[in-house]
């Protein structure tokens, strides 16, 4: 089973204007709703490619409750705790006509140890050897910066597969834990490792200076760019990137995520995997929504990936 855990949920409230200029009044042309918070994100694209998986985390208040609800419909099994205090977090997206994406996002509401410690136990109750554990997102509502780790610990030594999408001091305490996979973008690589990122030759650097950490899997999203992944047999491979209308840029590093999580999970080669991957992230990019993607339009692109072989 896929495990999906998310510290600070969130409605994302979508505003569709021309451009997005500091002290000019903007019109909004559209508005619309959809579900926030990277795990989140994550659950609802493995669900759309029929993988089955469970939903963590804290929710709080009737837009918490809005947010398993949504999920519900979509066939995630939902496993979150419910915190008291005020709502889950609203989030808001301004959404350029070029597809360029601006968030606006809310603190969310301050974890208690009685909140953390339960979802841990719920977690550790419903994950068992062979599982995949994805710890992904916003977590600046816990006083703790190594809070992904306690998770890791939680589960008892178990035989998981743990994903991590984290920046800051969570990225920095994950990588002693020494997960399965992470994916940071070019900025985290940077930030984690101190080696500036100008080109194909400077990633392989990067990545190659966590190998000390025992690290398998290492996911670089580079955005327009593309991506860069080192899979444990010591490959490297380069996805290039594909020609979109984008309509969205937010979402498209979770989408990339989750083809990688679902290519790990039904066994697939590397370039399959990341050719997957990539196709879902470029089809979340011609979607105006900030999580989904056609399916159909997925596997199209896939066809049309071009893979190549750094290592």
């Amino acid at each position: 089973m896929i495990n999906t855990l998310t510290l600070n949920p969130a409605i994302d409230s979508l505003l569709f204007i021309d451009r997005f200029e500091r002290t000019v009044t903007a019109r909004i042309r559209e508005k619309a709703e959809a579900l926030g918070g990277k795990g989140v994100h994550i659950s609802v694209n493995l669900s759309l490619l029929g993988e089955p998986n469970q939903a963590f985390g804290v929710l709080f208040g009737g837009t918490g409750k809005h947010i398993e609800d949504v999920l519900t419909g979509m066939g995630v099994t939902t496993r979150f705790v419910f915190g008291e205090g005020r709502d889950s977090r609203i989030n808001y997206v301004v959404i350029e006509e070029t597809g360029e994406s601006t968030i606006i996002a809310d603190r969310g509401v301050d974890l208690t140890e009685e909140d953390i410690e339960l979802t841990m136990s719920v977690l550790a109750d419903h994950t068992a050897d062979g599982d995949i554990l994805v710890l992904s997102g916003d977590a600046s509502n816990v006083a703790d910066p190594y809070i992904y780790n306690r998770f890791i610990d939680a589960l008892g030594g178990r035989d998981v597969k743990v994903f991590v999408d984290a920046s800051g001091r969570a990225l920095d305490g994950a990588l002693e834990a020494a997960p399965f996979l992470i994916k940071p973008n070019r900025d985290e690589l940077e930030s984690v490792t101190g080696i500036e990122i100008r080109n194909d030759e400077d990633a392989l650097r990067a990545i190659s200076s966590l190998e000390r950490y025992g690290i398998k899997n290492i996911a670089l999203s580079l955005g327009a760019e593309g991506s860069i992944v080192k899979f444990a047999d010591g490959g490297v491979l380069r996805a290039l990137p594909l020609k979109v209308a984008v309509r969205n840029t937010a979402g498209c590093g979770d989408a990339f995520l989750s083809g990688l999580i679902a290519g790990f999970a039904r066994g697939w080669d590397a370039e399959r995997t990341l050719r997957t991957a990539a196709a879902i992230s470029a089809a979340t990019a011609a979607d105006p929504l900030t999580v989904g993607f056609d399916r159909e339009y997925a596997e199209s692109l896939s066809e049309q990936v071009k893979i190549e072989a750094l290592i």
